[in-house]
């Protein structure tokens, strides 16, 4: 039987957490106890056909998953509720500030579209989601940031090495979900099949990039929706900055 919450989180559609708008203070329950455990919904909007969501619920339940495995912050408790439209997911790894936790809904709401491609304006694209054989968060000896080890098919292995010896000199530009990863000056080929985003990256921001290039894109946008604690009590989630 679905649980009965009450929430008082109005919806936080995806676009305006991208955007950097929700930031919302230390969450807290609606007695103003600690949280050791948050429940969040995920909701596909009303434009995206009912059919269409139907065949790709599966889909969407998968990506959710491999993300919050990645992370080792919850889990998926359950596909759909009502209709097919509405996703739970469990926050596990508290407690977590704010900051924190607002970063990890907006990684798991990201569409999580990645390309390699010759210009900044994501044309000239190389390659895709579809090259990437997997994603992680690494940290070398040398380096005081974190990295991301993009290892890529045999296909796109393939690419990549001809995409370097072709560039040679030249800019390659990393996006994801619209956003400039990395611009690498190509040195020479690399024909490992391996490719290295470096820069200004904690470990727990490259754990949850790493997360979303991993996995396949969501095929729909997801909105961030009401909370509560495992006691079913609602959150408190209060916005403090529209423009951060």
């Amino acid at each position: 039987m679905k649980r009965l919450y009450l929430f008082i989180c109005a919806l936080v559609m995806c676009g305006a957490l991208l955007s950097g708008c929700g930031l919302f203070e230390p969450v807290l329950s609606a007695s103003g106890g600690p949280v050791d455990e948050v429940y969040l919904e995920l909701t596909v909007g009303s434009d995206v056909d009912s059919a269409a969501l139907a065949l790709n619920a599966g889909e969407i339940c998968d990506v959710l998953e491999s993300r919050l495995k990645a992370t080792g912050c919850g889990d998926i408790m359950t596909e759909f509720f009502d209709d097919i439209r509405t996703f739970e997911v469990r926050f596990t790894c508290l407690p977590m500030d704010e900051e924190a936790l607002v970063a990890e809904i907006k990684s798991l709401c990201a569409p999580g579209v990645l390309i390699f491609c010759e210009k900044e304006d994501g044309s000239g694209v190389l390659l895709n989601n579809d090259d990437v054989a997997s994603a992680e968060a690494v940290v070398r000896d040398e380096q005081p940031d974190a990295s991301i080890q993009i290892e890529f098919t045999a296909d796109g292995g393939r690419k990549f090495s001809e995409a370097t010896t072709r560039l040679q000199g030249e800019v390659i530009y990393i996006i994801l979900d619209n956003e400039v990863l990395s611009s690498p000056t190509v040195q020479s080929p690399i024909t490992d099949g391996i490719a290295l985003i470096t820069g200004d990256l904690s470990l727990e921001e490259a754990v949850r990039t790493a997360a979303r290039i991993a996995s396949p894109p969501l095929p729909f946008p997801l909105s961030a929706g009401e909370g509560c604690n495992r006691n079913g009590q609602p959150l408190v989630f209060e916005t403090i900055s529209e423009n951060a």
